[in-house]
C-alpha cells in the first residue's frame, strides 16, 4: 500500500520538476539566444594583389533576420567607403584627384535554410551600386546573385560565413566619352569569408577577408576595355545584436 502511494507521488512530482520555472534548487547558466537584428561597423586595410598599393576603408551594415529554426528570410543593407582613391587611380589610368573616393553600397535579401544542425545555406540577390569620384568619375549599378554558407562552430556564439556573389553592372552613369565596352559585359566577383564571436550577450567581434573585382577604368568616366582590378581587404569590426 505504502509503495503504491510513494510511486503515485513520484509520478506526480516528476512533471512538476520539468515545468518548474521558479524556485528550483538547481540553476543552469543562461543560454545566449539568437538575435534578429545586428548593426556592424568595420575598419579595413585594403590592397592590390601585388600589395604595392594600399588604402583604408570603412564599412557599416545593418542586418535583419526573420528566422524560425534556422529557416527564413535574411536581409542586409551595407555601405563601404574607400578613402582617397578609385580603381582608375589605383590602376594608374587617372592621376590622383583631390577628392577621390569609391563608395560601394548594396541591399540584400535572401532565404536561409538548414542542411544540418550547424550548417546553413542562403541563396541571395543584391541591388548594388559603385560610385567613384576623382579626376573623372562614374557610377555602375546592377544586380548581384550569390550564396552564403554558414557553419556554426559553437551555435549562437561562434560562426564562420563564406559568401560569394557575381555582380552584373547593368547601368553605367558617366560624364566622359562613350564606353568602348558595355558595362553589362563585366562579371564582377565579390568573395568574403568572415568569423564572428559573441563575447557578450549583445556584442560580436568580427574578422573578415574580402576580395572584390572592379573595372580598371572605373573612375575614368569611360569603360575603355574589359580589364579588371583585384582588390583585397582585411576587415576587423564590432557588432551590436538585439
Amino acid at each position: 500500500m505504502y509503495k503504491k502511494i510513494i510511486l503515485i507521488l513520484l509520478l506526480n512530482f516528476i512533471p512538476s520538476i520539468a515545468n518548474a520555472e521558479e524556485g528550483f534548487p538547481i540553476n543552469y547558466p543562461a543560454e545566449i539566444k539568437s538575435k534578429d537584428f545586428a548593426v556592424n561597423v568595420f575598419y579595413a586595410n585594403s590592397f592590390t594583389l601585388d600589395n604595392k598599393i594600399g588604402a583604408n576603408e570603412f564599412k557599416g551594415e545593418v542586418k535583419a533576420n526573420f528566422l524560425n529554426q534556422n529557416f527564413g528570410i535574411v536581409s542586409e543593407i551595407s555601405f563601404q567607403q574607400l578613402l582617397g582613391t578609385n580603381p582608375a587611380i589605383i590602376s594608374g589610368i587617372v592621376p590622383q584627384g583631390d577628392v577621390a573616393y569609391t563608395q560601394d553600397g548594396s541591399a540584400l535579401i535572401g532565404y536561409q535554410f538548414s542542411l544540418l544542425d550547424n550548417l546553413n545555406v542562403t541563396p541571395f540577390v543584391k541591388a548594388r551600386g559603385i560610385v567613384t569620384r576623382g579626376r573623372g568619375g562614374d557610377n555602375i549599378y546592377g544586380p548581384e546573385i550569390g550564396g552564403n554558407i554558414q557553419y556554426q562552430i559553437y551555435p549562437e556564439t561562434t560562426n564562420l560565413n563564406i559568401r560569394y556573389g557575381l555582380t552584373i553592372p547593368a547601368i553605367h552613369h558617366y560624364t566622359g566619352m562613350p564606353d568602348t565596352v558595355a558595362s553589362s559585359s563585366f562579371l564582377l566577383s565579390n568573395f568574403e569569408t568572415r568569423l564572428s564571436y559573441r563575447f557578450l550577450t549583445n556584442f560580436d567581434v568580427l574578422v573578415a577577408y574580402n576580395l572584390r573585382t572592379f573595372p580598371k577604368n572605373l573612375g575614368n568616366s569611360n569603360l575603355a576595355n574589359n580589364e579588371q582590378l583585384i582588390w583585397n581587404s582585411v576587415l576587423i569590426g564590432v557588432g551590436y545584436v538585439f
